[in-house]
């Protein structure tokens, strides 16, 4: 394998097989898709990986985990983003001690939860879309900190077109997923076509509310595998 340094790189193009396909330049490929290891993630269950992690979901559309479990407070998605891992081995375990932000609720991967936003209104139009999680583990804090009502592992509002999918859902404090609407009926948030399938929920003990709790939702399907 021959190396480019950074001089040639720019000068170099990519051209995939197939008719119609367009030549890039290198950078621009690389970026489809990053690691988290990429924006210095450690993975070793100890290290708090948050920072990393949002600098990665802030630079690249495709955030890559590989296995390792990564130790995050609060990781907030926006428009056209996809985190995925290798299957349960790409554990996301939320940082004993986090507490929700919000009081409409919180979450440990997030989309849309800060009310003056310019996404987050009550008109659809405006939601973050395109947001995807697949081929995960993602870990609540029930075991150590136990029920904490607003406290989900996946928490949103105000969003549409989202995937969940062969995901990995154990231990939250409340529920497992959690698309919110806000505090207030006259500026309820809403959601728009939510896809969630072949996963699992595992609460571990009792210390947790709901596997799935939809608020303010147009178009859902849930096709699950509950243990």
């Amino acid at each position: 394998m021959s190396y480019i340094g950074n001089d040639l790189a720019t000068d170099q193009v990519f051209l995939p097989d197939g008719i119609g396909a367009v030549s890039r330049t290198i950078p621009s490929k690389l970026k489809d898709t990053v690691s988290v290891k990429d924006f210095g993630a450690v993975g070793d269950g100890v290290a708090d990986d948050t920072a990393a992690i949002q600098a990665a979901v802030t630079a690249a559309k495709r955030i890559f985990f590989p296995p390792g479990t990564y130790i995050v407070s609060h990781v907030d998605l926006v428009s056209n983003r996809t985190l995925y891992g290798v299957g349960w081995d790409s554990k996301i375990k939320q940082k004993i001690g986090t507490g929700p932000r919000y009081p409409e609720g919180d979450g440990m991967i997030t989309a849309n939860l800060v009310d003056v936003s310019a996404t987050c209104t009550t008109n659809p139009a405006n939601n973050m879309r395109h947001i995807s999680i697949k081929d995960l583990c993602l870990e609540g804090n029930s075991v150590e900190s136990g029920f904490v009502e607003i406290n989900a592992i996946v928490g949103m509002q105000a969003v549409s077109d989202v995937t969940i999918e062969r995901c990995k859902f154990i231990a939250p404090q409340g529920d497992a997923i959690a698309f919110y609407s806000g505090v207030s009926i006259a500026l309820e948030r809403h959601c728009e076509n939510l896809t969630i399938r072949d996963s699992v929920f595992d609460g571990v003990n009792y210390e947790n509310r709901q596997g799935i709790s939809f608020y303010d939702v147009d178009g859902a399907v849930a096709l699950l595998n509950p243990i």
